[in-house]
């Protein structure tokens, strides 16, 4: 986007949201042409009369082929179809997996900080959360056991019936918050653990595809995804404990509304002949359809591509403009993902700055104790999303960012 146009559109708008990770309406126009052409293709390719009925509950046999293709391409390790199940995206995946195989004040480990709208559902599910912190190498796994351990000895007895004793929520790579990463060696130690202590372990990978690694391209391969592991340690195809979910949401088109969870047989056949499944069916069957000409096309890639790039660039200048700006903050630049975790100075609480920043100077953030348990904690974070602003506004947003504490700092 030229600087021009980001002006023009800034001023159309009354705030710059840094709070959003929603894409920049500019970067869809290339998702409208992919759409169109895929229309067309699926119309033709197939008999449509396929696509306006019921489907199977895993979702179209034809398409699972191009994701799994797609997957393999991008994580460079195996995907099997029949390890994949369509569903409305990586939010309606993880309402399905919680109300299947959970109910009401069972135990469930979740990453803190965490999104805000994981945690409203895990909350709106009657869940009991047991927050696991996250440092620059991920969820803490030492504490992770430490916790397992603890409330296994205050474990139900009608729980060991259930085919799995918990659950574990978490964003193994470029997390929301964070920005961090699993290292290899907690990945192989958590796999061990959640299989120990039979437990279901959620792994959000909805920005996986966003690797950037130390910011030039070409980006290299991404990390090893945390569902590989569930097979170093011995355990059966039959037997895994982690899940992986996708969403189309974050790599192609937010309407799109479709997803996929990567399995194991015993969690898919559970999900597949549960009351949601059976009688809702997979979701957007049609839709399916379109997404396969758009994976077969090669019409995601070259999305994908733009939107890496994109944002990889966008990363940079947000990371610039912090060093210019703010220098007595700190961050840790992520080497994925759509955010950066800013870490305020000690004396500053990031919501009376978020509410001057939006009163007088128009533009706003994600203040860190939206990302806890506890409302009291992380008053000293904020998030920003580098999704839906080029770089000349995100770094005027900064700039007033930046004065806004000055202005802050002086009156104390």
């Amino acid at each position: 986007m030229d600087s021009l146009t980001e002006k023009l559109k800034c001023q159309a708008d009354s705030i710059v949201h840094l709070s959003l990770d929603t894409p920049d309406p500019l970067l869809l126009s290339s998702c409208k042409d992919a759409v169109e052409l895929a229309s067309m293709h699926c119309m033709a390719a197939c008999d449509p009369q396929s696509l306006f009925t019921y489907g199977p509950r895993q979702g179209l046999k034809s398409f699972r082929n191009e994701l799994a293709d797609f997957l393999h391409d991008h994580y460079q390790d195996n995907v099997s179809s029949e390890h994949l199940m369509v569903t409305g995206g990586a939010t309606q995946a993880l309402i399905m997996l919680c109300s299947v195989f959970f109910e009401k004040g069972d135990a469930v480990f979740a990453e803190e900080p965490i999104s805000p709208k994981e945690l409203d559902i895990m909350k709106l599910l009657g869940l009991n959360i047991i927050p696991v912190p996250v440092d620059e190498d991920g969820l803490d796994v030492n504490e992770l056991e430490k916790l397992l351990s603890s409330n296994s000895s205050k474990e139900d007895r009608s729980v060991s019936k259930r085919v799995f004793s918990g659950g574990l929520f978490l964003t193994p790579h470029f997390q929301n918050p964070t920005g961090a990463c699993l290292s290899v060696e907690r990945c192989k130690q958590l796999a061990r653990l959640v299989a120990q202590h039979n437990i279901l372990c959620i792994s959000n990978d909805v920005y996986h595809c966003f690797s950037y690694g130390d910011g030039k391209a070409p980006f290299g391969a991404p990390p090893k995804r945390l569902f590989s592991y569930d097979t170093s340690h011995g355990i059966a195809e039959a037997t895994g404990h982690i899940v992986s979910l996708g969403t189309f949401s974050t790599i192609f088109s937010p309407g799109m509304r479709m997803g996929w969870i990567e399995a194991f047989p015993n969690i898919l056949d559970a999900v597949k002949n549960s009351v949601f499944v059976k009688h809702c069916g997979p979701p957007q069957l049609y839709l399916t359809g379109v997404m396969e000409s758009v994976l077969g096309l090669g019409s995601l890639k070259e999305c994908l591509a733009l939107l890496r790039h994109t944002y990889n660039s966008r990363l940079e200048c947000l990371c610039e403009a912090l060093i210019q700006y703010l220098p007595n903050c700190t961050f840790i630049r992520p080497k994925g993902g759509f955010f950066i975790w800013l870490v305020l100075p000690s004396d500053m609480d990031a919501q009376v700055l978020l509410k001057v920043c939006k009163e007088k100077f128009q533009v706003d953030f994600q203040p860190g104790c939206s990302f806890s348990t506890d409302s009291t904690k992380l008053k000293t974070y904020l998030r920003l999303s580098i999704t839906r602003y080029g770089d000349h506004t995100l770094t005027n947003a900064v700039s007033r960012i930046g004065e806004a504490l000055k202005e802050l700092t002086a009156l104390r």
